[in-house]
């Protein structure tokens, strides 16, 4: 496929949970968790120049699985990568300039290799869940004259038709919020979501576009493995993404830029 020259990434997160962190474990709190994992993966990533150590929630208030509780970042110029923790989770984040998943990749290995070493999954024995998000805001520049309606119906492929009582009241004036939000699942028990709504960059309208999925729990039997089922999550969201655009010629134009 085509690099995009106008794209409208936000960001990229590939994340792993393991344990309570598990999307489908129900909601718990843990006092007083061990942070010793959190040490072994700041030295594990300062190694590769994630030395910059923040710490997300205050110190001694309870953690929910899930949920961030440290980021590590580079000390030098360069900072559109990071990396995040917390109870039973792990996420690889990549922000712009993004150009390309084969770019994001070894920052995505080096990160997983690094919590396989600080032996988060107790070799291997803890079942997984991996999920890679792709979140989009799409500016007046990328949706050209195409409306919020126009964006669902044309690109996303769902038809809004408002009934006559809805539009007697508003008196054909035009529709001032639409939110779309789609959940497939696989007998295999992955899962791909789909939400668009509106939303506010750099105090501008936008169109947030935030596309998911989600691996089934399978037991890591290496970082090759977990790598291997990234790479599957992003070709099926990539593939989604594209056939999209393929739905609309201009737009897909505006995004690729002139010369695709």
């Amino acid at each position: 496929m085509p690099a995009m020259k106008n794209a409208p990434l936000i960001e990229i997160v590939a994340e792993v949970r393991w344990a309570d962190g598990i999307s489908t474990r129900p909601p718990s709190f843990v006092f007083g968790a061990d942070e010793s994992l959190y040490v072994r993966l700041g030295i594990l990533l300062g190694k590769n120049g994630y030395d910059r150590l923040e710490r997300v929630q205050p110190e001694g208030v309870p953690s929910q699985p899930g949920t961030v509780v440290y980021r590590y970042r580079r000390a030098d110029e360069v900072q559109n990568t990071l990396y995040q923790a917390g109870v039973g989770v792990f996420t690889a984040n990549g922000l712009p300039p993004y150009n390309a998943w084969d770019e994001f990749h070894p920052v995505v290995r080096q990160g997983i290799e690094a919590l396989w070493e600080s032996k988060a999954f107790e070799n291997g024995n803890i079942p997984v869940e991996l999920t890679l998000r792709y979140l989009d805001a799409f500016t007046p520049d990328h949706l050209g004259e195409m409306t919020q309606t126009q964006f669902i119906d044309e690109i996303v492929g769902i038809k809004y038709q408002a009934a006559d009582v809805i539009s007697k009241m508003a008196h054909g004036t035009q529709l001032e919020s639409l939110r779309f939000n789609a959940v497939h699942s696989a007998p295999s028990g992955e899962k791909l979501v789909l939400e668009v709504g509106q939303g506010v960059k750099d105090g501008q309208a936008v169109l947030v576009v935030n596309t998911v999925a989600f691996s089934q729990e399978f037991l890591p039997e290496s970082p090759d493995a977990m790598l291997a089922n990234l790479d599957r999550l992003q070709e099926l969201l990539h593939e989604l993404f594209f056939e999209m655009l393929g739905r609309s010629p201009s737009f897909r134009a505006r995004l690729l830029g002139a010369n695709e």
